[in-house]
């Protein structure tokens, strides 16, 4: 396991909050708590925890369940790696460690933001606890031609629900046997699917050896991951029950910032997810929330059609034909003045289904 990370396990949600209080009290003489509660609010957080999901990947676009399939980021995705890194320098933050997946698209997003913020000799930690949510059967599956043949219940369940598990991966198949002969992981490490339960199982030792530690520490972790993973560790954060988890949504590129006190409970709070009673959240996006709110909104709309979203702009810049990654290449592309080489076809061998 590697070293540090900002993040904070909340068991008593609610209790472990300091929520921004904007109603007028006395002038004379506040009460002793909501005198202690503004003290807190101004001060510097002792410990901060960023969540970024990977810029898009080729398989976001062509809006497949990519799983533990290791493809790369499109253009759009290296220009979101870039507008994060922007971000984070914008808010004054100095991050300490990062901590990623195994898997190119957060690797290659880590580096992509920490050049921008001037920062590539901050050490980046990989995990394979940080890998996607492994997708099983449904791996390299159309979200939208599934839901035509399962109904689009059952595929946002499998997408979404804390207790649904997608059908498994044989290990003859040549997608696993593919995971399990890969030089990252030892064969005992590849599941044949995960259920969001068993994602946040496999996370719990990360959090407890590496992230909680470095944030007691007073560190500002970076963790670059996965949708589904992310979501785990939101569920964690924010004490989201098992049942709300279901609406909970992190789109590509879209930084969240929490910030904790000494004893890691959160400073404040900053809103609800999907504006649901009961679904609070602690940690601040530092884009703009209406672009978030829209990109949430595609997210979930890809299993009636192939939408592409941009968290770029403030409207989602929705694109309503998302490419067949099948088809695609590999290019040369130029991104804000710099060169990059965009593949467009992960290894053959994530094709033999």
């Amino acid at each position: 396991m590697q070293k540090k990370m900002h993040m904070v396990f909340l068991t008593t949600a609610a209790a472990a909050l300091v929520p921004l209080q904007h109603h007028s009290l006395p002038r004379s003489a506040p009460p002793r708590a909501h005198r202690l509660n503004l003290i807190a609010q101004s001060r510097e957080p002792h410990a901060r925890l960023i969540l970024v999901r990977h810029g898009q990947s080729e398989w976001n676009r062509a809006n497949l369940f990519t799983g533990w399939v290791d493809v790369d980021l499109t253009e759009q995705g290296i220009s979101e790696a870039r507008e994060v890194g922007r971000l984070i320098a914008a808010e004054g933050l100095h991050v300490d460690e990062v901590h990623t997946s195994m898997m190119r698209r957060t690797i290659r997003t880590s580096v992509l933001l920490l050049s921008t913020l001037n920062g590539c000799w901050i050490p980046v930690h990989k995990h394979v606890e940080l890998n996607e949510q492994h997708s099983g059967m449904l791996t390299g599956r159309n979200k939208r031609e599934l839901a035509q043949e399962y109904g689009e219940d059952t595929v946002m369940g499998w997408r979404r629900k804390y207790d649904e598990l997608p059908p498994l991966l044989p290990d003859g198949n040549p997608l696993q046997k593919a995971f399990k002969a890969d030089a990252r992981y030892e064969p005992s490490d590849v599941p044949g699917a995960e259920s969001l339960r068993m994602v946040c199982a496999r996370l719990e030792p990360l959090w407890q050896e590496t992230l909680q530690p470095a944030l007691v520490a007073g560190k500002t972790v970076l963790v670059v991951s996965h949708g589904n993973t992310l979501r785990a560790l939101v569920k964690k954060l924010d004490g989201i029950s098992d049942d709300d988890v279901f609406h909970l949504d992190v789109p590509t590129g879209t930084p969240l910032l929490y910030d904790f006190d000494e004893t890691l409970k959160h400073v404040r709070v900053q809103g609800l997810w999907a504006d649901r009673e009961g679904c609070v959240r602690h940690g601040r996006f530092l884009c703009d929330e209406a672009r978030v709110r829209a990109a949430q909104l595609a997210m979930r709309d890809q299993v009636r059609q192939d939408i592409a979203y941009s968290p770029l702009s403030a409207d989602g810049n929705l694109v309503q034909a998302a490419f067949a990654a099948q088809t695609a290449g590999r290019a040369l592309a130029e991104i804000e003045g710099e060169a990059y080489t965009v593949r467009q076809t992960p290894p053959s061998y994530f094709f033999q289904v």
